[in-house]
């Protein structure tokens, strides 16, 4: 084999793989996020462009390698989804439905006619430079790339106008990075349509678009929290791009393997066959091994935790409804409610803890029914008022009747806690706290604003992280988790809600606004 088609075959496996591993990372980060699904979707159309491309290009059969090579219209649907992730990834109001379907209409008409008339998308393939047999364009075969990189002009446009209109340091560089990313990507990616159209440009090096937009991409993904990564989707990337060196490291010894054939007839093949065995069975140890102690240790602290708190907390239930059997006085039968109404709630956290370490591997029930928002807003509001009333803080309420959504009460409830405690907790006295409610983007909007502690940038981009605390936090309230608005914007994602937070600085206030969509 041609040394160049060899390098060539590599590289576009690899980039295969490197499109696949982004694609099981960008939808288990968002298995309910349209953003992420569409994007997630470009992308798997990317790599079966890749495959059919690296399958075409080294058959020697010309019609059997122009069939193949007809599954490159996957970029019109590789640019649909493109269009559709960047509509929703860039709208701060309810994305245009209507120019998404004309997109998805012009892709999948184009797909139908090529497919009826493909000789107007593709010749018989003939060979090109190295190759046995490349693209040969038929008439229209341009169409795919001004359909896709018109897609992609558009998509920049977008996010450069969203990156100048950022106002975070945090933001910005997500921005910044992800553009880079498509540009080298698509940039590079473009190498192999001068061969296409007969001009004498090795396409080499075009098949490593992947591999080149995966530097950005991965270091924006880890540094700057590009797609806000949860756990379980930075573990199965890290893992993706461990198997990609593998994968690399395997192809190199194959390389190897066939110029040591060549070079050194005498040379024992076996040895590099055996190399490669222990490598991928040494590899494939550890990455089962690290899994292994990663469950492990998760299940042990869940089991342990839910066992400790759950068995002391339901024996102060009872002891709470023992004593407001013998107590008569009003105030005494109020601070018994208070008890009582505390464990509940911690109950229900640890409830919800255990849930949540479940969903990392797979979905737990949510009983969704329609909720009045207004009511159980302006339950917590009156549950929280004496505690706001001790601490010296004016409790604002500014929550209209009749607001009503589909979700689960007890969960969402949960929310609503997080964020009224964490306001008190972080307000000092004499602060203020407002809770309000209105309807907004098709949905309803809850929002609580404190006149307490603030954040940085910094803090603003990491405060939904599993664990994470301020170093104000830490220092105003030393007894939390970091657990609380974590679980929050996993509960709100999965009522494909979203939760947000804004902070003019340290000692500026917070604002939390919790998005939710509407009954109807």
């Amino acid at each position: 084999m041609d040394i160049h088609l060899l390098t060539h075959n590599v590289i576009s496996i690899l980039s295969s793989v490197v499109l696949l591993g982004m694609t099981l990372f960008t939808y288990l980060n968002g298995r309910r996020n349209v953003g992420n699904v569409t994007f997630s979707m470009m992308l798997l159309f990317a790599a079966i462009f890749v495959v059919s491309h690296v399958i075409g290009v080294n058959i020697s059969d010309p019609e059997l390698s122009k069939n193949i090579l007809m599954f490159n219209l996957s970029l019109f649907g590789a640019g649909a989804f493109l269009f559709h992730s960047v509509v929703y990834f860039t709208s701060k109001t309810r994305p245009r439905v209507s120019l998404i379907i004309v997109m998805y209409a012009i892709a999948v008409f184009f797909v139908i006619f090529f497919l009826v008339y493909p000789d107007q998308f593709l010749i018989s393939s003939v060979p090109k430079m190295y190759f046995p047999n490349y693209y040969n364009p038929g008439t229209l075969n341009l169409t795919r790339l001004i359909y896709l990189y018109a897609v992609f002009s558009y998509a920049i446009y977008k996010l450069v106008v969203l990156y100048r209109a950022s106002t975070t340091t945090a933001s910005r560089n997500q921005y910044r990075y992800f553009i880079f990313a498509m540009i080298a990507g698509f940039c590079v990616g473009f190498i192999p349509n001068f061969l296409v159209y007969d001009i004498a440009v090795n396409p080499l090096w075009g098949m490593s678009f992947a591999l080149v937009a995966i530097v950005p991409f991965t270091y924006a993904a880890v540094k700057y929290e590009l797609f806000n990564i949860k756990v379980i989707a930075k573990q199965a990337f890290l893992y993706s791009l461990s198997v990609i060196v593998v994968g690399s490291c395997l192809t190199l010894l194959m390389y190897v393997s066939v110029w040591t054939r060549e070079a050194y007839p005498n040379f024992p093949s076996w040895t590099i066959m055996l190399v490669s065995s222990v490598l991928a069975v040494t590899i494939s140890f550890v990455v089962w091994w690290r899994l292994r102690e990663n469950d492990v240790l998760k299940y042990e602290f869940i089991t342990t935790v839910t066992h400790k708190f759950r068995t002391p907390l339901t024996q102060i239930q009872w002891a709470a409804d023992a004593l407001s059997d013998n107590v008569s006085d009003a105030d005494g039968k109020e601070q018994i409610h208070y008890i009582h109404t505390a464990s509940t709630k911690m109950v229900e956290l640890i409830n919800i803890l255990a849930n949540v370490s479940q969903s990392e591997a797979m979905e737990y029930t949510y009983k969704i029914e329609r909720c009045d928002i207004s009511g159980m807003t302006k339950d917590l509001v009156s549950t929280y008022m004496p505690q706001c009333l001790e601490k010296r803080i004016q409790l604002v309420s500014d929550i209209p009747p009749d607001v009503n959504v589909f979700c689960d009460r007890s969960k969402m409830s949960f929310v609503f806690q997080v964020l009224i405690e964490n306001a008190i907790h972080y307000t000092p006295e004499n602060g203020t706290i407002t809770v309000s409610l209105e309807h907004k983007n098709s949905g309803v909007n809850l929002k609580v604003r404190d006149t307490g502690i603030g954040m940085t940038d910094d803090e603003l981009s990491r405060v939904f992280s599993k664990f994470y605390r301020t170093a104000s936090a830490q220092r105003a309230d030393t007894e939390g988790m970091g657990i609380g608005l974590f679980l929050s914007k996993e509960i709100v994602s999965r009522h494909g809600g979203d939760i947000r937070v804004d902070s003019d600085g340290l000692g500026k206030g917070s604002m939390f606004t919790l998005h939710l969509k509407d009954e109807a």
